[in-house]
């Protein structure tokens, strides 16, 4: 009977089920549980699980002291990328190096695997020419380590920025997925929610379709899967916004939210639904719920984040901020990230991407708080990189921010050219059809920023006592500022300066 469960327990692993193989390895009888093949079935399962110290637990068992030389590679293999997982890397690829030197490691299986454990090792220390170079000792006949290796691949062409090779690995670990004997639901879920974040990003629509039909296969509601499938919705959430389509953009972050694996990644969701209400001009909601973010991040330990999305939180938490105009709130947020350690501090700058973003965001937090010729620095730095490395969703939100500032003709072709691919409902291109109306007429034109920034909150429909609230003014300032207005269209109240703006095209829509 005990062997028979051992066999089941083997494939359940084989079909990709962790939890099932620990629980059939848990009903084994005291000898077969035990036995070399039990305790390595148990720790494989165990570390794909992201259970690492009790994997650590099993393999140190001296019941594989004794292990024939094939297991006793095999334990001496997963004890090293057992360790290298818990953070203690160097001890890791020693114990892997030495695997390989064991009698057992001479097959394709076992040498392929220490080869991508030791890559990952590397991968883990962002020695990412030492992981390469690692990767080349994974064979392509090792079935399930070879899709592995593959995702590996990818994981460092997106760190050295070309996302082109990123796409083309984790497509091709995709593919090698399903001709493997082993399936690994693990893998699957995180090459879809990856390469649909690159389509989203690149604004690759093609793919991003043949994506979301790809993940129609996936089975989300597994254990273990809630971090993919949070940012699988989160992707989708930005695919919908960009292509017009804020309705299923808000319902996607609302199943974000729903689905977040912590209390950071549901306040990830809260601001992704605040971004898309404030593309969409539902500004009233969109103050309304960024106060409420406001609200939730004030509580949140940031010692305690570790992985770079919970850990960008509160540069996420500053650009909603931001974009209401909450300057002192913004830069609050953003300030907040001078409480984290160095090893927290790291993973906000370990790559140009990330770099680009936090440029990005003290543009905005600057710009809100009235300091435009640091914006315009900001938002140029942020525009160089995500340009560079092919991010043009990112592009085009820093161009039209530093278009804004500085109205410069390359930045508002460089929107309309990639306006143009987007479907008509989008809000970049509402956004790139303003701008044309504002630069191409002569008194819109010549409006000063705060001109501009006064028109827009008239037209969202406030008063003149809420005007300088949100622009830090007294009202008699804003009076004033509305004065010169009429003046500037020939006109006699609020009412008819709106029409005849809205008639040369300053705004969406008929003002309210």
């Amino acid at each position: 009977m005990a062997t028979r469960r051992l066999d089941e327990a083997l494939t359940a692993w084989l079909a990709g089920d962790a939890e099932r193989t620990l629980a059939l390895c848990g009903a084994l009888d005291r000898a077969e549980a035990d036995s070399p093949p039990a305790i390595l079935l148990r720790a494989r399962a165990l570390l794909r699980l992201r259970r690492t110290r009790d994997a650590i637990a099993a393999l140190e068992s001296p019941s594989l002291a004794n292990a024939g030389a094939g297991d006793a590679a095999t334990a001496a293999m997963l004890l090293g990328t057992a360790y290298a997982r818990s953070g203690d890397v160097q001890r890791g690829l020693a114990m892997l190096r030495d695997a390989a030197n064991l009698p057992g490691a001479a097959g394709i299986a076992i040498r392929s695997e220490i080869a991508l454990g030791i890559a990952l090792a590397h991968y883990q220390r962002h020695d990412l020419d030492a992981s390469a170079a690692a990767l080349d000792g994974v064979d392509p006949a090792s079935d399930i380590i070879y899709a592995r290796a593959l995702e590996c691949r990818g994981w460092i062409a997106k760190c050295r920025n070309d996302f082109g090779a990123a796409v083309a690995a984790f497509e091709a670990s995709l593919a090698q997925l399903d001709r493997c004997r082993q399936f690994d639901r693990f893998l699957e879920a995180n090459l879809v929610a990856t390469l649909s974040y690159i389509a989203v990003e690149l604004l690759d629509f093609a793919r991003w379709n043949a994506l979301l039909e790809r993940s129609r296969r996936v089975r989300w509601d597994a254990s273990g899967l809630e971090y993919n499938r949070f940012w699988l919705d989160m992707n989708r959430s930005m695919a919908d916004e960009i292509a017009g389509r804020p309705r299923e953009a808000l319902h996607a972050a609302r199943n974000a939210a729903v689905n977040a694996p912590s209390a950071a990644f549901a306040l990830f969701a809260q601001c992704r639904r605040a971004a898309v209400l404030f593309s969409y001009g539902e500004l009233l909601g969109f103050e309304d719920l960024a106060a409420a973010i406001r609200a939730e991040f004030e509580p949140i330990d940031l010692r305690v984040l570790h992985a770079f999305e919970e850990v960008n939180l509160p540069v996420v938490v500053a650009e909603t901020l931001a974009l209401i105009g909450d300057g002192p709130g913004a830069a609050a947020a953003l300030h907040r990230i001078d409480t984290m350690s160095p090893a927290q501090l790291a993973l906000l700058h370990d790559e140009p991407m990330k770099r680009a973003y936090f440029a990005f965001v003290e543009g905005l937090v600057s710009d809100a708080n009235n300091d435009a010729l640091r914006a315009q620095h900001r938002y140029r730095d942020a525009l160089r990189i995500f340009t560079e490395i092919g991010m043009t969703r990112r592009a085009l939100h820093a161009a039209l921010r530093l278009g804004q500032l500085n109205n410069d003709p390359a930045l508002h072709a460089f929107v309309e050219e990639h306006a143009r691919a987007l479907p008509a409902s989008s809000w970049i291109r509402t956004q790139s059809a303003r701008s044309a109306a504002w630069r191409d007429d002569l008194l819109l034109a010549e409006l000063t920023r705060a001109e501009r920034e006064v028109l827009e909150l008239l037209y969202e429909g406030k008063s003149t006592a809420e005007i300088a609230a949100v622009r830090d003014r007294s009202p008699q300032t804003i009076r004033n500022t509305i004065s010169k207005l009429f003046r500037t269209f020939a006109v006699d109240n609020r009412q008819a300066l709106l029409n005849e703006c809205a008639r040369r095209g300053a705004f969406p829509q008929a003002p309210r």
